[in-house]
């Protein structure tokens, strides 16, 4: 009759997978800060991008009028102050959270839209964007930290 067990693991054995498990947590925290990061210069770029369609009015600003071209529905919003793209971040808590977004009050709306306006989504847009770089940063990052090639 075959009976199955279990072999019990050597203290060095064990340290050495600590240390493997602790070379890949660090790998992938190191590739979610370079995800937040180039999230956040992503939202900001597509905030500060001059290329809107929406329709030009006059505001005042610093008690002067100018013209500034608004965003069109499904744009992401017009930069006017720079607040909104000043209050986009992210943050990594250990290897298994990341949080990406805006801390302006008004961002969900614009994210997403009302009643009376439609989405200006611009947080969705750049994680979108850079899909592909996260992809490659999480695959590569745990790797180049262990120094597996």
């Amino acid at each position: 009759m075959a009976m199955s067990g279990f072999r019990l693991m050597t203290r060095g054995e064990l340290n050495r997978i600590s240390k493997a498990r602790g070379f890949f947590s660090s790998g992938i925290q190191s590739a979610l800060t370079d995800i937040g990061r180039k999230n956040v210069k992503t939202a900001r770029e597509l905030i500060r991008d001059k290329k809107k369609t929406g329709r030009i009015y006059t505001r005042t600003r610093n008690g002067r009028r100018v013209r500034h071209q608004a965003s069109a529905p499904g744009e992401a919003p017009a930069n006017f102050t720079g607040f909104l793209a000043k209050q986009t971040a992210f943050e990594v808590s250990g290897h298994r959270f990341m949080k990406f977004g805006n801390r302006a009050p008004y961002s969900a709306f614009l994210e997403m839209g009302t009643k009376n306006m439609a989405a200006r989504p611009f947080l969705i847009k750049a994680i979108k964007e850079n899909e592909g770089y996260a992809l490659s940063s999480l695959s590569s990052g745990p790797a180049s930290v262990m120094r597996i090639k």
